[in-house]
């Protein structure tokens, strides 16, 4: 799926790709579209402030 969709930005003339994350979201076990939605936003947010996204749980600090 990520070579079609590489192809077909390729063909409509977006060069660079080096931007894009793919499959997108964070790994959070996501099931419904609402919690697929919810993963995207987070890793988008995370990329934004240059973080990695990970827990925020006791001895992840």
């Amino acid at each position: 799926m990520q070579q079609l969709r590489s192809d077909w930005l390729t063909m409509r003339g977006v060069a660079d790709q080096s931007r894009l994350h793919s499959p997108a979201g964070l790994d959070i076990g996501a099931s419904s579209p609402a919690e697929v939605a919810v993963s995207v936003i987070a890793e988008a947010l995370a990329v934004r402030s240059g973080r990695a996204g990970g827990s925020l749980g006791q001895g992840n600090a």
